[in-house]
């Protein structure tokens, strides 16, 4: 039961308090019941599985295990905000499993605090795991100039909005660097590659559209929690 961890946080600190504190923690503990009787209309008391592979594309071989799959479909989920780091992880899962000839790809869900997102099959999806396996290859040589929130920045105006380029650098530069929230930039590993740099060039653009593009063309948002 939740209640029963409201000692351990008071203990640690995590909550603020007397009364502000009871407030927090029953505002918090509502929204997790929420969440989860939200999760339970999906996984309908099915117990999730893992799927082996071994897939083979062009010079790479693939292999892992695919997890939180229940029948047809995979379900991912996080109680957190929406993010693109997130949605690019269960993108490579979903493309995995519809390359796989053997296994019916489904569906795929990634559902957080703040939203659901649904991939439907892909039929191509040889074709954009190798473009995105070029990237990573790229990548292993050279820092390459892809962020995933600045990224999905400029793909949301110029593929989803169809915004032009100019908008779509201008919303990327406010994850990049905000002054008054968190920046990507930010990022010690990021700084420690591109410090005194500013990477959202051409080749910025070229790999959030590649990246991105198939992306939304391949997921809808959907009633959230």
């Amino acid at each position: 039961e939740l209640d029963d961890l409201k000692p351990t946080l008071d203990a640690r600190g995590i909550l603020p308090h007397a009364e502000i504190g009871s407030y927090e923690f029953n505002r918090m503990s509502g929204d997790i019941k929420r969440y989860s009787e939200f999760l339970a209309t999906y996984i309908r008391e099915r117990t999730p599985e893992s799927l082996a592979f071994q897939l083979m594309i062009d010079d790479f071989t693939l292999t892992g295990s695919l997890p939180n799959i229940y029948g047809d479909n995979c379900l991912y989920f996080r109680y957190t905000r929406w993010n693109p780091g997130d949605m690019i992880r269960l993108w490579i899962y979903h493309l995995v499993r519809c390359c796989l000839t053997d296994v019916s790809p489904g569906k795929s869900w990634y559902i957080t605090h703040d939203g659901v997102f649904e991939f439907t099959p892909v039929s191509d999806s040889h074709v954009i795991l190798k473009s995105l396996l070029a990237s990573y290859w790229e990548g292993l040589t050279e820092p390459i100039h892809f962020f995933p929130a600045s990224s999905y920045a400029y793909a949301e105006q110029v593929i989803q909005y169809s915004k032009k380029r100019e908008a779509g650098l201008k919303s990327a530069e406010s994850r990049w660097t905000n002054e008054r929230a968190w920046s990507e930039s930010a990022d010690p590993y990021v700084a420690f590659c591109f410090a005194g740099l500013n990477p959202l060039d051409n080749h910025f653009e070229t790999l959030a559209e590649t990246v991105f593009r198939p992306i939304m063309a391949n997921f809808r948002e959907l009633e959230g929690p």
